[in-house]
């Protein structure tokens, strides 16, 4: 076991398909954008930059999450688990969300 410090980073996955449409994801599997793709990538150099590399990444098992995560961290060390989810939000708006209706 290591005596040295433990840093914990909580990242939030780039910007979806979804996300750039203002819709609430949820379980739905949307892809990341051009855009989230690039935030991903900025995240991990960033990361590098002050010397934090990940031993373990966890993730869901969306592929937003994923994707981010093998942009982020050089090399890929990631595996899967599944959140408590958004119940009946998925695929509702932004609107929806903050208005606590539901989309369906």
């Amino acid at each position: 076991m290591s005596s040295g410090p433990v840093c914990l980073v909580l990242l939030r996955h780039g910007q979806s398909e979804w996300n750039a449409a203002g819709i609430f994801t949820g379980w739905e599997n949307a892809h990341l954008t051009a855009h989230g793709e690039l935030e991903a990538a900025r995240a991990g150099a960033l990361l590098a930059g002050h010397g934090v590399l990940p031993a373990f990444v966890h993730t869901s098992l969306q592929r937003r999450t994923i994707r981010t995560a093998d942009l982020a961290s050089r090399p890929p060390t990631v595996t899967g688990y599944r959140s408590a989810g958004p119940g009946d939000s998925t695929a509702g708006t932004t609107g929806h969300c903050r208005a606590g209706t539901k989309p369906r």
